[in-house]
């Protein structure tokens, strides 16, 4: 059944385009830089600004990052 799901999804993906003339960007996608540093809260947040979504597994303890609060400018009303 997977593979078969796996096969429509592939035909409906390409649906009214001619495969022939499709061009292979997969290359031209960068490698992602390896993450530099440890998880952290911004600045001004602390552990009790989290939410824990899953009770059963335990969060890790995060630090905030030193000086002020983080801003983050208002979205202007549409």
């Amino acid at each position: 059944m997977q593979a078969e799901f796996r096969a429509a999804m592939a035909k409906m993906a390409v649906i009214g385009q001619n495969t022939a003339k499709m061009i292979d960007c997969s290359d031209t996608i960068p490698v992602p830089k390896p993450v530099v540093g440890k998880p952290h809260l911004p600045a001004g947040k602390t552990m009790n600004d989290i939410e824990q979504a899953c009770a059963s597994a335990a969060f890790p303890t995060l630090t905030a990052d030193p000086g002020p609060q983080t801003s983050v400018p208002a979205v202007p009303p549409s």
